[in-house]
């Protein structure tokens, strides 16, 4: 999140363009965040939003010019293995994602058709793909409808149950 806050301070001449951040965790949890969005002269134009229903994210997600994943390189992201539904649930919705270049975001999103990529820990690689997205409107639209349609074709629950179901046949079939 520090990365995601420093490349907003970065898109300064967007003079109308706010960060809405939507949290699963309490206030309090964010704190050290918000300081940093002071110090770096953003807190203004930052919305704290904390443990949404469904509705309501959605509600959001779905007015977004952007969704915005900064995953670090840490071992949950890298050798623990994760899932992250916020780019999914960005995808689904039709909305351009700009994420961290991580093995796990790669299998989600193809880099320039679906979404954007930038080096983990990197804002200035973050605020120059989400600088793409913001200059270039229209294709930033029809990236998002490739995205929802690579959720269609790959990325649905039964799709999910199906290939854990496979895998689990073929490991008991294993000599």
């Amino acid at each position: 999140m520090p990365a995601l806050l420093r490349a907003f301070a970065e898109l300064r001449d967007y003079e109308d363009l706010h960060l809405v951040i939507c949290s699963s965790s309490k206030p309090k949890q964010a704190r050290a965040l918000a300081k940093l969005a002071e110090r770096l002269g953003v807190a203004e134009k930052v919305r704290w939003l904390f443990q949404l229903d469904r509705a309501e994210l959605a509600a959001w997600v779905g007015h977004a010019a952007a969704a915005a994943a900064p995953l670090t390189e840490s071992p949950r992201n890298l050798e623990q293995g994760c899932c992250p539904l916020k780019v999914l649930e960005a995808m689904a919705a039709g909305i351009p994602v700009v994420a961290s270049d991580l093995p796990v975001t790669r299998e989600l999103i193809e880099d320039g058709a679906t979404g954007h990529l930038a080096r983990a820990g990197r804002p200035g690689d973050l605020a120059m793909a989400l600088r793409l997205v913001l200059e270039y409107p229209e294709q930033a639209a029809a990236m998002g409808k490739a995205a929802q349609e690579a959720v269609r074709q790959r990325f649905t629950w039964e799709q999910n149950r199906a290939a854990t179901r496979d895998f689990f046949r073929r490991l008991t079939m294993s000599p």
